[in-house]
């Protein structure tokens, strides 16, 4: 009896700290997440590939300003789908550590769970 509540303690603490993952819009990540591990939702705008392989998906028109999730050319054999052609043009949430360069803010996926697609949220009028 005491494993099983002692399972069932430790599957409540990873689930309440997974619930309270913050989410914020990519055009909201500053360097105070730098670091952090969040979730951030929106369009992929566009995406690019770098010569070594590693994809760019760019949440903003853009590129030069727009926050990315970027995929590994490493890690692109995880996947089960063409990244490109699954999150392009779609509204997506990506989660992982923020991270920083030349004043650009990314998240690197190495996990398909890492990555997917959420329903666009509906503007209402106030």
């Amino acid at each position: 009896m005491r494993a099983s509540g002692l399972v069932l303690s430790i599957f409540l603490l990873g689930a309440t700290a997974f619930a309270q993952t913050e989410v914020m819009r990519p055009t909201d990540v500053t360097a105070e997440q730098v670091g952090k591990g969040i979730a951030v939702e929106g369009r992929v705008y566009s995406h690019g590939k770098s010569e070594t392989g590693q994809i760019a998906l760019f949440f903003g028109a853009d590129i030069s300003t727009a926050f990315r999730a970027i995929v590994p050319s490493a890690d692109l054999h995880k996947f089960k789908v063409d990244v490109v052609k699954k999150y392009t043009r779609r509204n997506v949430r990506v989660t992982g550590t923020v991270e920083e360069q030349d004043g650009k803010f990314y998240i690197l996926i190495r996990e398909p769970k890492q990555i997917k697609v959420v329903p666009r949220k509906r503007r209402t009028s106030s």
